[in-house]
Formats: structure tokens, sequence, C-alpha cells
């Protein structure tokens, strides 16, 4: 296989390797980094397409810069994970982050520029009674200014939540087993107040729970992380966050 990019001169011979390595097997350029690509490719041309291994991002020359087109949600690893309780959480090549006997996980690094808003996914599992809450954190957890209202339903119960200037986003009430939690994100890592959207499934002896939440982060501020809160009870935690691709 060739090195990624190659420049064929004048009168040189084009040997079967270099067809089968620059040619067949690299018709889209592979390269550790963007800084390898640009010592390769000085002069760029407008619809060459490469990929990143770093990133796992496919991009194309656009006449001006490398723009990514990675289609749907992209995965993002956090830069480095908080937790308590329990031992060091694991990190995927995907980023998805798994800890055992926690009572808190934080994904520090996850919220960026790249993205306008994102997508969180977080199931729960243990023996014990637990809520599920979570915040916005840069560096450290922000612990004011939470609006949200909730709506739960059981098998013969419909209920609702509130929160005015809470200290932290709740969602579902106290049950026991396993649930299943989808965040929804908006312009966390922009200067304006974050809106969220949630879904949570909870499933125990007693039946199904279905929770929706909807509320305002009303802090006008940016915010890399998020950290998930459990109150009670030593849980499984996996957790997994996705940019939506605007590009």
């Amino acid at each position: 296989m060739g090195s990624g990019f190659k420049s064929f001169q004048p009168n040189t011979v084009l040997t079967a390797s270099d067809v089968q390595g620059y040619l067949q097997d690299q018709a889209v350029m592979s390269f550790a980094t963007g800084a390898a690509r640009g010592s390769a490719i000085t002069s760029p041309v407008e619809g060459m397409p490469s990929y990143l291994a770093n990133s796992n991002r496919f991009q194309i020359y656009n006449g001006a810069v490398w723009q990514s087109y990675t289609p749907g949600l992209v995965p993002v690893s956090p830069t480095s994970v908080d937790y308590s309780g329990g031992a060091a959480p694991t990190v995927s090549a995907m980023g998805e982050v798994i800890g055992s006997g926690k009572t808190g996980l934080s994904l520090n690094g996850v919220f960026t520029s790249a993205f306008r808003n994102y997508r969180v996914l977080i199931w729960t599992v243990g023996s014990t009674t637990h809520d599920v809450s979570f915040r916005l954190r840069a560096g450290t957890d922000s612990i004011a200014s939470y609006n949200w209202t909730s709506v739960a339903g059981n098998f013969n119960v419909l209920g609702r939540g509130v929160g005015n200037n809470t200290t932290e986003f709740q969602i579902g009430t106290a049950t026991t087993s396993i649930k299943y939690t989808v965040l929804e994100f908006t312009r966390p890592a922009e200067v304006v107040p974050t809106v969220v959207l949630g879904e949570s499934s909870t499933y125990n002896a007693n039946g199904t729970e279905i929770v929706h939440l909807g509320g305002l982060h009303n802090v006008t501020a940016a915010y890399d992380g998020l950290s998930i809160l459990t109150f009670a009870g030593n849980l499984t935690i996996i957790a997994q966050v996705f940019g939506y691709n605007h590009n």
C-alpha cells in the first residue's frame, strides 16, 4: 500500500505497486492527521477527498478548506471522565463510556464548536432505588438555573414534575432496575441558554414507566461537558454522546 499521497513526475516508470497502492487501494487518500495531510498535499485541488484516522472524518477540499462530510450523527469521545464510586470507567474507540458501581459520572470535552446540537444516550441499571439527573459543566458543574417540566406515566398513574431554578435537570421518578434515557441538547457549547428535550423508559418489577422532559438552563454561557447524577445507589452507567452533523 502507498503512503497516502504521491506526486508522479514526467517519464517516471509507473509500477504495478504504484497503481495498486496509490490508484486502486487509495482512491480516497488516508492520513493519520490533518497535519500529515497538509505536509503531503501542499496544493490541494477542489473536489479532492481524504480521510483522517485520528478523528474518523471523511473530508473534501472545497477550494478553500478541507470540509467534513460525515453524515448524520457523529460519535464524540470525551477528553476526560470524572466519576464517583467504583473503578475508573472504560471509554471505547467510539466514545462509549462504561462505569460500574457509580453514583456519578461526568463526561468532559464532549460539547465543542464542531456541532450545534447533540444527542446523549444514557443507560443505567441497579438494584437500589435511584433517580437520574444531569447537569451541564465546564470544568465544574453548573448548579443553578435549571427550569424544567416532566410528564411521567406507567400502567396506572400519570404524574407531572416541575423544577424552577433547581440545581439540575431531573428525569424519571425513583425506580429500580433498568432505565434508558435519550437527551437532546441545543447549542450547549455556545454562549446562549441551553434547551434540552428528554425521554426516559424505565422497567422494574412493577412494569414500565415513560417520562418526557422539556427544560431550559437559563444561563448565557458555553459548556463542554455533562454530569450524570444518581443521588442514591451504586449503578452501572453507560453513556455515549453524538453530534448532529450540520455540514
